[in-house]
Parts: structure tokens; C-alpha cells; sequence
């Protein structure tokens, strides 16, 4: 069973030797470079203090983020919802499909149900880690579905499994790679004890994190924006966007957008990636947004260059997409009655 904890280590201390490098580079330049004249020194100073002032803010912003404590009461009340954990699998590795499966019945609050949604995978029908897992989750008294339905990407998996989930109070969205730490489940419920919270981002980590060094870099630089950027961010409850491998919801947030969820358009053509920042917004609306830092998710990072870059792409044309001012006027069908179409 995977799980996560603070320690010192080589790859934090090589982290530490390249950012102090940097600084040291970037120093020695403004220095030449405010050597140079009086019109580049006063334009460099603007910039520099600029810069400055962002970072100390950030850096600020970021020690703000607390979990809130619990009392008996709240803790009764998150005891009592129903937690739907949806699972959308494409073509994944069985081994990982089955080691995330596992993790959910190892956690310290288990999941109410869970629900899998085979979006007409090619490579495989999982016979044997379905028959393994439906054994598996009845003898621990989760209730299950596995569905397998024709491809329509990730999106229209979330929302065959949101169907049959009626019940739900919180969706915990994952990948069929994510693997949950033992507490994950118990930890990101705990700020849904504030009735504003609408969504909760999780920590996301590298499960693979010793193939080599691209995976070592991205790891290290994803947690530090989850552990900066998004800290910051989650203080004021304002996450821009949830990681995919765990995120919560409450359920409301998803099935009355359902229909927006899976007809979204950006000039005139259809979108199916950046389905978690289109959830974070979504959730944004109606309240807050925010982070458990202490909800850990191990999740299989990109081994090659064009892996990478392919990922790293459709992540900025999501936040491309995502800052439009046309979003936000026209909000992709956001009619009551077109949303409740979706379901």
C-alpha cells in the first residue's frame, strides 16, 4: 500500500542547489544589466519590484492555508454522506487499475460506492481484475458498478457512472491510475464540514517517481505548484483547478451542469479535455473552492518527452480555453433546463 511523508532527501536537496543557482544567475544578470544605462535601470526596477511584490504575496498567501478542526458534530455529519468514488478507465495498465482498486478498500473512512465505466477500451476487457473486484468490494460492503459503453471520452464515463449514483452526496473524481493514500477519502471530506465549501483539491504524487529523471523534475515541480500556487490559492477558497487523480464534489455541482459538463464548445468546436478545471469552475460558482493538503494521491506521471509534451499542451489550451471572457458570459449552456437535459 502506497503513502506519503515528509522526509529530506536528495531530490529536495538537488531542488534547493538548482533554485539557489538560478537566483544566483538571475542576480549577477540584473546587476550587469542595471550597469547598462538610466532608461534600463528605471524599466528593470518597475519589473523587479513587480516581481517582488508577487512573490511575497504568494509566499504569504500560502501559510495561510489551514484545515479546519473538526468537532463530534461535524465529524457525525461527514460520517453520514455518501461518498461515490467514479472511475472512467480507457485502455489502462491492469496492474495499476487494480492497484488504485485495492487502495479504495484500504481506506481508514471507506468509500460508499464505487462505480467503473470501461469507455470501450481496446486493449483489454478486464475480465479478471472485474471478477476480482466485484468479490472484493461486496466481501467489504462497498456497493459497486462496472459498466462498459461505447468510446465517448472521459467526460461521458464520469457522467454513465453519475447516473447510476443517485444516491451520492460527494463525487470523488480520480484516473484509472490513481492510487489513494490509506487516509485519502477520510482527509479530503474533513473541509466539506464548511457548508460553502463546494470542491476539494487533493496532493497529487508521482507513482513512478524513480523511472527517471523526467519523471523525478515533473514531480518535483507539480508538488511544489500544489504546495505553493494552489496553497495560496486555496487560503482565500479559490482553487482555479482541481487535479484530476482526486478531486471532491459536492454532487450538485456535477449533476446540475451535467449537460454544459459534456456539450462544452469553444468556436464552434467540441471540447473533451481540461474536465477538471471545467468542474473547479463550476464549483467556483456556487462557493468555494479549496485544498486538503493532507488527501494524497499517487498517479503514474509521463516516462517520455512526447508523452510529456502532449500532456503539458492539453493542459494549456484547458487554461487557455478556461480564460477566455467568453467563458464566463456565456458559460456553455448554463440554463437550468439544458443542464437538467444532461442527466
Amino acid at each position: 500500500m502506497l503513502s506519503a511523508h515528509q522526509h529530506r532527501s536528495a531530490t529536495i536537496a538537488m531542488g534547493i542547489i538548482v533554485l539557489l543557482l538560478a537566483a544566483a544567475w538571475t542576480t549577477h544578470h540584473a546587476v550587469v544589466a542595471f550597469a547598462t544605462d538610466a532608461e534600463t535601470r528605471s524599466r528593470l526596477t518597475v519589473v523587479w519590484i513587480s516581481l517582488f511584490l508577487v512573490f511575497l504575496l504568494q509566499t504569504f498567501m500560502y501559510h495561510l492555508e489551514r484545515v479546519p478542526h473538526l468537532t463530534e458534530r461535524s465529524r457525525r455529519q461527514l460520517d453520514a454522506l455518501h461518498v461515490s468514488i467514479l472511475v472512467p478507465v480507457y485502455n489502462e495498465d491492469p496492474g495499476y487499475l487494480r492497484l488504485g482498486l485495492q487502495s479504495f478498500l484500504r481506506q481508514t473512512r471507506m468509500p460508499d460506492s464505487v462505480h467503473i465505466v470501461d469507455d470501450g477500451s481496446t486493449s483489454g476487457d478486464y475480465g479478471d481484475v472485474r471478477r476480482w473486484w466485484e468479490q472484493a468490494a461486496a466481501r467489504a460492503g462497498v456497493a459497486t458498478s462496472w459498466q462498459v459503453v461505447a468510446n465517448g471520452g472521459k467526460r461521458h464515463a464520469q457522467a454513465h457512472a453519475v447516473r447510476v449514483s443517485s444516491e451520492a452526496d460527494i463525487y470523488l473524481t480520480c484516473d484509472s491510475d490513481s492510487c489513494f493514500a490509506p487516509n485519502a477519502v477520510e482527509e479530503i471530506l474533513v473541509p466539506f464540514a464548511r457548508p460553502r465549501v463546494m470542491s476539494v483539491a487533493g496532493i497529487v504524487i508521482a507513482t513512478n517517481n524513480r523511472a527517471n529523471w523526467l519523471v523525478r523534475v515533473t514531480d518535483l515541480w507539480f508538488v511544489v505548484c500544489q504546495l505553493v500556487d494552489r496553497s495560496g490559492q486555496s487560503a482565500v477558497g479559490a482553487v482555479m483547478v482541481n487535479s484530476g487523480p482526486i478531486a471532491a464534489y459536492r454532487a450538485a455541482v456535477i449533476r446540475d451542469n451535467l449537460g454544459s459538463y459534456l456539450n462544452e464548445t469553444f468556436m464552434g468546436r467540441t471540447v473533451m479535455f481540461s474536465d477538471d478545471s471545467l468542474l473547479t469552475l463550476y464549483a467556483q460558482q456556487r462557493g468555494l473552492t479549496v485544498q486538503q493538503p493532507r488527501a494524497i494521491c499517487f498517479t503514474a506521471m509521463p516516462e517520455k518527452w512526447s508523452h510529456f509534451s502532449r500532456m503539458y499542451l492539453r493542459w494549456m489550451r484547458g487554461s487557455t480555453i478556461r480564460s477566455t471572457p467568453r467563458h464566463w458570459a456565456e458559460r456553455t449552456g448554463s440554463s437550468v433546463a439544458e443542464r437538467k437535459d444532461g442527466l
